[in-house]
C-alpha cells in the first residue's frame, strides 16, 4: 500500500494550461488521511504558489517539506522558509554567464534569490520583450532589461540554485558542462549535486518514510534522479514525453501512465490496497 507520494507539476498533474488533470482531485481528497502528499517541481515559490491557488487540493500534507527548482531547494511547507538551500557554485555560474555571453538569440533569463519568497528575477536584453514580459508576470516576476553585466551582477548578488535560459527558436546549444535539462528552446542549469532524488531522499528521511511504500510521479528527464531513487516503491512515469533513452534509466518495475487523467484512477486504487 503506498503510504506518501511525491509529485511534479507541470504535466503530470497539472496540464500546460495549469489545469490539473481530470480525477486527480478526487483521488486526493479521497485519500487526505491515509496518503501524505508532497511536490518536487523545478518551479520556483511564486510559481508553485500560483499552481496551488488554481488547484487548491495541491496543497501539500502538513508537516511535509516541498522540494522547489528541481530539488536544489527543500521549503518548509508552512513557512516556506529554506530547509535546505544548494546555489550554483561561483564556478558554475560563471560557466552560465559564459554562456550567456556568446549566445545572441537569449529570449529571457530566469532565476530566484536565495529568500524563499522572492519572485523570479526574469531579465530580456530587448527592452519591448522585457516590457511585454513584466505586464504577463509582474504578479510573480521582477522583470528588468539592460546590458548583460547588468544581469551578471544580478545573479551573483543573489546566489541562486537554478538559472533558466531559454531562446527565441532553437534549441540552445554549445552548453557548458554542467548539469542542465533541456527541453525546446528552453534550458535550466543545476548545481552538480543536488536533483529531485537527493531531495525525495531527504525529506524521505526527514518524515521517517519507508522508501518501499511511497510513490513518485512525473513526466520527463528532471524526473528521473527522483524515479530511480534506491527502494522506491512505486515509480510512475505520467505522458508520454519521456523518451525510449530516457526510459533505459529508469527501474524495470517502473509503472508507466499515458493518459495523465489516469493517474488519479491508480492512486485510488493502490492507496486503498490492503
Amino acid at each position: 500500500m503506498i503510504e506518501a507520494g511525491f509529485f511534479d507539476l507541470d504535466k503530470t498533474t497539472i496540464d500546460p494550461k495549469g489545469r490539473a488533470y481530470d480525477g486527480l482531485e478526487a483521488a486526493f481528497n479521497s485519500s487526505t488521511e491515509t496518503f501524505a502528499r508532497t511536490i518536487l517541481t523545478a518551479r520556483g515559490y511564486p510559481r508553485l504558489q500560483e499552481a496551488i491557488g488554481d488547484n487548491p487540493f495541491l496543497a501539500v500534507s502538513p508537516g511535509f517539506p516541498i522540494g522547489l527548482e528541481n530539488g536544489a531547494r527543500i521549503v518548509d511547507s508552512d513557512t516556506f522558509e529554506n530547509i535546505y538551500y544548494h546555489p550554483l557554485s561561483i564556478d558554475e555560474r560563471a560557466a552560465i554567464c559564459d554562456y550567456i555571453t556568446a549566445t545572441e538569440e537569449l529570449r529571457y533569463v530566469a532565476f530566484h534569490p536565495k529568500e524563499p519568497r522572492s519572485k523570479t528575477m526574469l531579465w530580456s536584453p530587448d527592452p519591448d520583450e522585457a516590457e511585454r514580459l513584466h505586464n504577463a508576470y509582474s504578479h510573480n516576476a521582477d522583470v528588468f532589461s539592460g546590458d548583460k553585466q547588468m544581469l551578471f551582477q544580478k545573479i551573483n548578488q543573489h546566489t541562486p540554485c537554478m538559472i533558466t535560459c531559454r531562446t527565441y527558436s532553437n534549441e540552445p546549444r554549445d552548453l557548458p558542462e554542467i548539469t542542465f535539462y533541456s527541453r525546446n528552446t528552453t534550458v535550466n542549469f543545476m548545481p552538480e549535486q543536488p536533483n529531485k532524488g537527493t531531495a525525495l531522499q531527504m525529506i524521505a528521511d526527514r518524515q521517517g518514510l519507508d522508501l518501499s511504500n511511497v510513490m513518485a510521479a512525473g513526466n520527463d528527464h528532471n524526473d528521473i534522479p527522483m524515479l530511480s531513487v534506491e527502494h522506491l516503491g512505486y515509480p510512475v512515469v505520467v505522458g508520454t514525453d519521456m523518451s525510449e533513452v530516457m526510459k533505459t534509466q529508469l527501474p524495470e518495475k517502473t509503472l508507466y501512465i499515458p493518459d495523465p487523467r489516469k493517474l488519479g484512477s491508480y492512486i485510488l486504487k493502490e492507496v486503498t490496497r490492503q
